[in-house]
């Protein structure tokens, strides 16, 4: 939502309501497993507030999340799913048989705070049909961590850079300016964007509670001795957008990897994709 800006500036508010979920490799049993990553959950509710100052071609985000860890709702989904895609109880994807070892299992509030710049590197007038920009990004909370990475956008584009981000969703974006001062009906019926995008992201972690937990006490947690200090991710993916009715709709495909995040004999890569879908309108 566009709000009253500060001086040469432009500033959005944002909020978005999400879970994330987290389990060892191994699924089919009840027991601790010590020398895996824990089973975790987070259930969130994030606001945040950009400031865009388009003549210095950067923007800063500031954002609050709170969240409850430990709830039952992905070890629910996560049966659920997985028996309705087993073939035989004998084989893989087992439903999941450890979430009472969950970090912080049956709840615990938890909070985050994190500030975002991002500083692009390719202007309108030196490439209209591509943005390649940097991110710098500091967290404090249940992720304290501090990173640095670069996208770029590549195709046809509608949306200004500012409005793409590797965090916490890649191209699961909102409304820009101008398509608010334009809207979407009569002057936008039609219009549309389609563009590939690709980045990666480095991270100085401090603490990260889904993996060595918070204050309650969890079956299992990672040592602080084993975790990784420094992890890097990349990814890769496709976003379309269209201009139907009086909406906009936006629909993105992605490709994540990320390096090991703990030490030990069951350290791993993580990979993982993603479809998101998103719908933004004139308020």
């Amino acid at each position: 939502k566009l709000v009253a800006p500060e001086e040469s500036s432009l500033a959005y508010h944002s909020f978005r309501f999400g879970n994330l979920a987290f389990t060892p490799d191994r699924l089919n049993t009840p027991r601790p497993i010590p020398n895996d990553r824990p089973y975790a959950s987070l259930l969130s509710f994030d606001v945040a507030r950009q400031f865009v100052y388009p003549d210095e071609m950067h923007a800063k985000t500031s954002e609050l999340s709170i969240g409850i860890l430990g709830l039952s709702i992905s070890k629910r989904f996560q049966r659920w799913l997985h028996k309705k895609m087993q073939d035989s109880p004998d084989e893989p994807p087992f439903p999941p048989e450890g979430w009472g070892n969950q970090i912080s299992d049956g709840g615990e509030l938890t909070a985050r705070y994190t500030m975002r710049w991002q500083k692009e590197l390719l202007p309108g007038e030196v490439m209209d049909n591509a943005d390649l920009q940097v991110i710098t990004e500091a967290n404090l909370g249940y992720h304290t961590n501090v990173g640095a990475g670069a996208a770029l956008r590549f195709g046809k584009i509608v949306t200004p850079w500012w409005q793409f981000t590797l965090t916490p969703l890649p191209a699961s974006t909102g409304i820009t300016d101008k398509l608010l001062r334009d809207g979407c009906g009569k002057t936008q019926e039609g219009r549309y964007e389609l563009y590939g995008w690709t980045g990666a992201m480095g991270r100085a972690w401090g603490y990260n509670v889904l993996l060595q937990g918070q204050f309650e006490d969890s079956v299992v947690t990672v040592p602080s001795r084993r975790l990784e200090r420094f992890i890097y991710d990349y990814g890769a993916g496709v976003t379309g957008a269209a201009c139907l009715g009086s909406h906009w709709h936006r629909l993105s495909l992605s490709y994540s990897r990320r390096s090991p995040e703990f030490d030990g004999p069951l350290r791993r890569y993580h990979s993982w994709g993603g479809i998101y879908y998103s719908m933004a309108f004139e308020p």
